[in-house]
Parts: C-alpha cells; sequence; structure tokens
C-alpha cells in the first residue's frame, strides 16, 4: 500500500488504532460491573458519545471528550507520519557482498564486505576464505553456499583447476569449507550454477574446455559430468587457441552457451537436467574475426542475450529463442568510440535489472564503463555515456540487486568503488566511496 510513492509505515497505523482505541474507551460510560451491563462495546464508545451530547455527562466523560477532540485535531498529522515514513523495502536491506581475487601478490584467498543499498555503503573487506586464484564465485540457487574456482598444483608440477564449496553462516557471512575437487584440467576462469541446484558449470580459458559437475543436497560437489574440449583459433595474437573464458546458463535452464574468445565463437550448449551432461545444441555462432567474446549476459525478459567482446571492444546484441535454445545476432556495437586510438580490451558485461540499460567495461587505456540504452522491442543497442572517475582496470564489476548501485572492481589500484545509478537514465555518478579489496577479479552479492 502507498500513496505517491510512499509505503505506508504498517506500525504508525497500529499506533494510531490503539490510541484512537483507548481514546474510545475512555468516552465509554462507566457500567456498574455489578449490575451486569456489558451491552456496549468499546469500539462503539464515539458513536454512543455522539448521541448524548445534550444530556449531563459527568466529569471523566467530558474530560476524555476533550481528549478524543484534541487526537481527531492530530489524526491528519499522525496519517501524514505513516506516508513518509518509509516501510522496509529491498532497497534497506544490508547484505553480503564477495570478492574473488588473484593471490599473486597481497591476496590470500576470498574477501567479505557488508553492503548498505540504503546509503550504498560498504564496510571494510575481511578475509572470508583461503584459496590459490579464487578467481570467479557463484551461489547456489536455493541453499547458503558459495562456490569458488581455484588452482592447485598437479603431478607434474603444472597448474590444475579445483571447484570448492563453502557453506555460508547466514549472521556473519562466514565460509566454512565442505569439500573442493579437481576439476580435470587446467586452471579455470569461470563458474556459474544452473538455476535447479543440482549442476556447477566452469571453463577454462587455459585449455580451453568446460565441464560440469553434480551436486549433492547439501550443495557439495559430486561428480564430474561433463568435460567438453573446444577447438579453434582466430587472426589476434591471443587466439592462438581455443579459450573458453565464460559458460553461462540461458534463462529457463535448459540450454548453455560459452564465449570462446580464442576461437571467435558461442558455442550452445543442451543442459540435461537430470545428469547435468552437456551436449552440442546447434553448430557454433561465429563472431567477428578477431573479436575474442568474454563474457554474457541475459535480458531479464529472457529474448535477449548480449556478449562483450575482449579483444576490439565491441557488444553483439542476439535474440534467443527459449524453445531451440538458438541465438541469432540482432548487431555489433562498439562500447567505446570507433575512432578511438588505444588499446581495446573489453572485460565485463551486466543487463540492469529492470531492463532498460547495458553497461559494458574497457580495460587498458581507456578505462571506462560504457552505458547504453536497450530497445525494449528489438533489443538494440545505443551508446549513451563513459564513466571515467576512479576506474583503473575494471576486471569486473556487479550490479546490486536493488538497481541502485554498480560496484566496479579495479584490478590494478587493489580496490573496490561505488557508483550510483540514476533510475530513469541509468547514468553513473561516482560516490567517492570505496574499499581496499587485493586484487579484485569478482564481484558476488549475496541474496
Amino acid at each position: 500500500m502507498s500513496v505517491t510513492g510512499y509505503p505506508v509505515n504498517a506500525i504508525s497505523l497500529i499506533l494510531i488504532m490503539i490510541v484512537f482505541g483507548f481514546a474510545g474507551i475512555l468516552t465509554q460510560p462507566t457500567d456498574n460491573p455489578m449490575s451486569g451491563n456489558f451491552s456496549r462495546s468499546p469500539w462503539s464508545a464515539e458513536p454512543d458519545l455522539l448521541r448524548s451530547l445534550d444530556k449531563p455527562v459527568d466529569s471523566s466523560t467530558a474530560r476524555a471528550k476533550k481528549i478524543l477532540s484534541v487526537l481527531r485535531s492530530l489524526f491528519p498529522l499522525f496519517f501524514l507520519f505513516s506516508m513518509t515514513m518509509p516501510a522496509a523495502t529491498a532497497s534497506d536491506i544490508s547484505r553480503f557482498v564477495y570478492f574473488g581475487t588473484y593471490t599473486k601478490k597481497d591476496s590470500k584467498g576470498i574477501y567479505l564486505a557488508r553492503f548498505g543499498a540504503a546509503a550504498g555503503t560498504l564496510t571494510p573487506a575481511s578475509f572470508a576464505a583461503p584459496g590459490a586464484n579464487p578467481t570467479f564465485l557463484a551461489l547456489h540457487p536455493h541453499l547458503p553456499v558459495l562456490y569458488a574456482i581455484g588452482e592447485r598444483k598437479n603431478e607434474s608440477g603444472g597448474a590444475e583447476g579445483t571447484v570448492s564449496a563453502f557453506s555460508l553462516d547466514p549472521a556473519d557471512g562466514s565460509l566454512t569449507p565442505l569439500n573442493t575437487i579437481p576439476s580435470g584440467g587446467g586452471g579455470l576462469c569461470y563458474i556459474q550454477v544452473d538455476p535447479s541446484g543440482q549442476t556447477v558449470l566452469v571453463s577454462s580459458y587455459g585449455t580451453g574446455y568446460v565441464a560440469t559437475y553434480s551436486l549433492a543436497p547439501d550443495g557439495r560437489l559430486g561428480d564430474r559430468q561433463s568435460f567438453v574440449k573446444h577447438s579453434g583459433k582466430g587472426p589476434h595474437p591471443q587466439q592462438d587457441a581455443a579459450h573458453a573464458h565464460c559458460i553461462d546458463v540461458a534463462p529457463g535452464g535448459r540450454f548453455a552457451f560459452s564465449a570462446d574468445l580464442g576461437a571467435d565463437k558461442i558455442i550452445p550448449y543442451r543442459l540435461d537436467a537430470v545428469t547435468g551432461a552437456l551436449t552440442l545444441n546447434d553448430k557454433p555462432l561465429d563472431t567477428r574475426p578477431g573479436a575474442g567474446p568474454r563474457h554474457l549476459a541475459f535480458h531479464p525478459n529472457g529474448r535477449f542475450a548480449y556478449v562483450i567482446n575482449e579483444l576490439n571492444s565491441t557488444v553483439t546484441a542476439f535474440s534467443f529463442d527459449k524453445a531451440t535454445g538458438s541465438l541469432g545476432e540482432i548487431e555489433t556495437v562498439d562500447s567505446i568510440p570507433g575512432d578511438y586510438v588505444g588499446r581495446r580490451w573489453g572485460s565485463e558485461i551486466a543487463v540492469h535489472p529492470s531492463g532498460k540499460f547495458l553497461y559494458a567495461s574497457n580495460r587498458a587505456d581507456h578505462e571506462s564503463i560504457a552505458l547504453f540504452t536497450i530497445a525494449a522491442a528489438t533489443g538494440k543497442l545505443t551508446l549513451v555515456a563513459h564513466s571515467h572517475e576512479g576506474i583503473k582496470h575494471p576486471r569486473h564489476f556487479a550490479i546490486d540487486p536493488s538497481g541502485l548501485w554498480l560496484l566496479c572492481a579495479n584490478h590494478d589500484t587493489d580496490n573496490v568503488n561505488i557508483f550510483r545509478i540514476d533510475a530513469s537514465t541509468g547514468r553513473l555518478t561516482p560516490t567517492g566511496r570505496q574499499i581496499a579489496v587485493p586484487s579484485p577479479v569478482c564481484i558476488l552479492f549475496a541474496r
């Protein structure tokens, strides 16, 4: 219930009811308890009072009349207070935020802070769990369990990917290890959990594969269900081999797509709802030569998907068919000015919860987050603005669930800064607030 956009405060209304109910009791003519005359309800006191205004009354009833008269005069103020006193909303909620990092320098693993959406504030980051390069994180959709990729040395001395599960304490956000399993291949770069909470999906940039693992009822990691090695290369020096940079589950949970930076392809998979196995759903989609697709983001309406291309800083818009799991290219647009001279190095992409805006980050020389508006009918993009202030190697960013704030992970300056999002225009305004996080790579809001 709201008036002119202000939520009614239930507590205020209850207080009003209590006060007026008490006043009604005061105005009730006194019955002799020995007479058994209890025919009138306290809630009918006011009509009785009005009917007896022409009769003599005792002093206690007169005082009660005055009290009721004063309360009546104050009622508009009580009501206005209840209208303007905001009730608890999603934007008032404090939630935990987790940060995945590279542990090559000062970082020791996963870090944790508390985010206040009402004012857009972050507490100082604290150490949450150890790990070697826990660069990407994911949450179970139903359980308080967090997943992280990582690395360890294999028997030959090389790097082997790992996947870890942690129990999340809702009270303080602390993480307790559940189990860790080897990925079965080289180092990983991405992780996601399917909407049913039965399968974890990962991708490996270095050795170009995607894999899936089953999940136990308590969220622990189980057996590997799929391992698919990609192939291909492109014209850019970074495209000497396949580099599976992500794997994302499409709305509905039946299909998944991997952006392979090295092969210049978006590879479509069908995800088995029972076993979690991946099978090729259609032929791979080719991006522009040398584009280097990196990450995907689906529109909240489930009709569109967007890909950030790392090597030429472009964004490709696709239509998505939920029935067949197929993508159809709509357009490819620049995320920085087309005549820009300097290194192009795209990184992250996200659609605003409203579905009206898209954000894409650029590293290297441009150091920015680009804002696009999204055409509701066609999914086409229009570049609106770039934000630069406080941004340095924006490897990742995340929009808080309220849609009011954007947190940017600045890898090179070891911090995370906060931007306010204008709900009507999507424009970002720096708040000047930031916290220290060593080598941040991923930002994950807990529910």
